[in-house]
């Protein structure tokens, strides 16, 4: 049985709960390969997007609890891409 450390579990759980919130959605199994890329690309471009600043312009960092939800939404993408694999719906 595989031991899951803290961290891992803590993020875990932030995962399940925004697919549980999304589950109304239906779920990623018919998603295609480039959809699925090209949504893992959107989000990671979110936290690129959440650490930026210009204060001139109003744009201001993202607080902590933002940036980790954007974090959870790249992981479940690269979960949706890795599951989809992992089932041959590729």
């Amino acid at each position: 049985m595989t031991v899951l450390r803290e961290e891992v579990s803590w993020f875990a759980g932030k995962m399940e709960c925004v697919l549980q919130k999304n589950d109304y959605k239906g779920g990623w199994q018919g998603m295609t390969v480039v959809e699925t890329i090209q949504r893992l690309r959107e989000e990671v471009d979110e936290v690129f997007e959440a650490f930026l600043s210009d204060p001139s312009a109003g744009v201001f960092p993202a607080t902590p609890d933002q940036i980790i939800e954007e974090c959870v939404d790249v992981a479940n993408f690269a979960m949706f891409l890795a599951d989809n694999v992992a089932a041959r719906r590729v």
